[in-house]
């Protein structure tokens, strides 16, 4: 260059020294990266720092050098940290630019997971093969294989003769935006092939979230090699803070109008642990309010804008206020579908949310010109512009906790939408029961004005399933009210039946009740006539033996009056008896003899008497055993009925 400056024409020569190192300046090993404009804004606002802004990345040069030395010996690097701690622009803006000011050849790659993570890897294979592929075959085929991608990109490598490192960007949308478990693990084993050898020309770098990394774990695999290469990037300090306020304007030859201003801004700083994203946005707004006469940035710009931490909601407000009511409305339900349930951007196609009405293709234009929200052309998706803007926007806040059941609802939708359509849209999969309630209630609220045409589908799809049911429900139930209608007839007729029966069995067990009572007492009854014949059967026996004692006396007079013959005889041959002395011995006998036949014709009457008696007494006892037996009987039938 000297050579140039002392050999070619006065004409062709540098007219300043500052025009000279601003030629050697790019040569240099330590700076990297364009030089900007004159009058081009150092900041990138919300925006992420590219390689191309490697001139202008400050603050991170330990954490440079410490990745530097992990991706030495470690084929994989995990940047981890909170959101808005700038991990992305450390990677493109930082890490990149280092490694291809090393000396060694480096080839980039990065990539984004998305709603498909296996089709994001279709540029990548395209790439390095050199031709346009077949997405759904080269996902089949990286299912087939997880380790096709690694052989691809050693052969690329081997071929280019360059070391290459794939950077996956915003990793944590893995588990964000695809509700799939095994299309997470197929991804992850893809991702273990690139970087699983040490020595392989292959370095693979993830951006992921500090607040998901506990998700890495489903692939035990995967999770063991993260761990063992995860870089935290920490919020910076006040120095990283100074380099990256002052650095940038420095570089464009502005300065700030005192000290006391740049300690105001890290003052207002040092207590967010994401600081990157509220400070690139303040100073890119404190730029348009520079003042370009004497290069500085002000004091009273800075109050203007409303600091570092109202610079970003002031300028969000005042997007928004300049929309009509309705073209408001339309924004809220952009940004809505912008964000996910779990609070992280989400990457919407452009076509879902560009309405057939003027109102959200013009309310999107806005959005993206106001730097807001931002359109990635190559894939025709949009998003928010930085995070930041979810957590320290008041408005998108207060329009996301109003909304907040409704976002999960539209998560759930879009996952149920996608495998409904996968699977040949199959009525097997429409939802049932409670969600449909939760679907007509959505709709009803809302219309279709938030959802894709797929999940307007699938919503329409549940509803008109769910009518069609209701309709053969109702025609079911109209069957079913017929027959109860006609078997309420019968079951009437059977209750009158029922009821009568009832009666019966009532009066029956009345009657039952009462013979039993009756039996009960004519049992005491009989137990009575038994115990009166005991006592006249008792009354017999004395009778009996009155009689036997009456018999024994006639036996006993006729033995007298055998004895007085006898004697009256032996007196007649002994002795001379005057006549008046036979005649009174015959007297006493004719009396003797009166009285012992009239004594043997009461015993006979006696005996007779008591044959007749016991004979009578026992038909008698005989009849009421038989009786008893009868109504002990009856009695038993009565107590079994009862």
């Amino acid at each position: 260059m000297g050579d140039r400056h002392h050999l070619v024409h006065k004409t062709e020569r540098y007219a300043t020294a500052d025009q000279l190192l601003a030629e050697l300046e790019p040569l240099l090993p330590a700076r990297r990266g364009r030089r900007l404009g004159d009058e081009e804004c150092p900041y990138p606002g919300l925006s992420v720092f590219e390689e191309g802004d490697a001139d202008r990345f400050f603050g991170r040069s330990r954490e440079i050098a410490r990745a530097m030395a992990l991706l030495r010996d470690n084929p994989m690097l995990a940047m981890v940290g909170p959101s808005g701690a700038g991990k992305s622009s450390f990677v493109r803006a930082g890490l990149i630019p280092e490694l291809k000011s090393s000396g060694a050849a480096w080839e980039t790659f990065i990539v984004r997971p998305g709603r498909d993570p296996l089709a994001s890897f279709a540029p990548l294979v395209e790439a390095c093969v050199g031709y346009a592929v077949d997405v759904p075959q080269l996902a089949a085929k990286l299912r087939a294989e997880p380790g096709y991608l690694g052989v691809i990109l050693r052969e690329y490598a081997r071929q280019k003769q360059t070391r290459v490192l794939v950077m996956v960007d915003q990793f944590e949308e893995l588990y964000t935006l695809v509700a799939d478990e095994a299309e997470r693990m197929i991804a992850t084993k893809i991702l273990h092939t690139i970087a699983d050898d040490p020595t392989s020309p292959l370095r693979l770098v993830l951006s992921l979230r500090s607040d998901f990394l506990h998700r890495v774990v489903e692939n035990e695999a995967f999770a063991s090699a993260v761990m063992r290469s995860v870089l935290l990037l920490g919020p910076p300090d006040r120095q990283a803070l100074r380099e990256a306020i002052v650095g940038p304007a420095e570089k464009v030859d502005y300065h700030f109008e005192s000290e006391q201003m740049v300690e105001d801004v890290i003052g207002e700083l040092t207590s967010s642990v994401a600081p990157y994203p509220l400070l690139q946005f303040c100073l890119a707004t404190l730029w348009s309010h520079r003042d370009t006469a004497d290069r500085r940035l002000t004091n009273e710009s800075f109050r203007t804008i409303g600091g570092v931490a109202g610079a970003l909601a002031s300028h969000a407000d005042t997007v928004i206020q300049t929309l009509s009511h309705n073209a408001q409305r339309a924004a809220r339900t952009i940004f809505q579908r912008l964000v996910t349930s779990e609070g992280t951007r989400a990457l919407v196609d452009v076509v879902d949310l560009e309405r057939s009405d003027t109102e959200a293709r013009s309310v999107l234009a806005t959005l993206v010109e106001a730097r807001l929200v931002v359109r990635h052309d190559d894939s025709s998706t949009v998003e928010i512009v930085h995070e930041a803007l979810i957590t320290q926007w008041p408005m998108l806040r207060r329009w996301l906790d109003e909304s907040r059941e409704d976002t999960t609802f539209l998560e759930q939708v879009r996952a149920a939408a996608r495998q409904w359509d996968a699977m040949k849209r199959s009525p097997g999969l429409l939802w049932r029961g409670a969600a449909v309630a939760d679907a007509r209630r959505f709709v009803e609220r809302h219309g279709d004005v938030s959802l894709q045409l797929r999940e307007r589908d699938f919503l329409q799809a549940v509803i008109t399933h769910e009518q069609a049911a209701a309709r053969r429900r109702r025609i079911v139930v109209s069957f079913v009210m017929a027959i109860l209608t006609v078997a309420a007839v019968a079951a009437g007729g059977a209750a009158l039946w029922i009821r009568e029966a009832q009666l019966e069995a009532s009066s029956a067990q009345e009657r039952s009740q009462k013979a039993a009572i009756l039996a009960q007492r004519e049992a005491e009854r009989a137990q009575t006539a038994e115990r009166k014949a005991a006592e006249q059967l008792e009354m017999l026996k004395k009778s009996e033996a009155d009689r036997t004692a009456a018999a024994a006396e006639a036996e006993a007079a006729a033995s007298r009056a055998e004895s007085a013959a006898a004697e009256a005889a032996q007196r007649r041959s002994e002795a001379e008896l005057s006549k008046e002395q036979l005649i009174a011995a015959f007297g006493k006998l004719k009396a003797a003899l009166a009285r012992a036949e009239l004594a043997r014709a009461k015993a006979e009457t006696a005996t007779k008497s008591e044959q007749d008696a016991r004979h009578q007494l026992q038909e008698a006892l005989d009849r009421e055993k038989e009786r008893v037996k009868k109504l002990e009987e009856q009695r038993g039938k009565i107590v079994d009925k009862l």
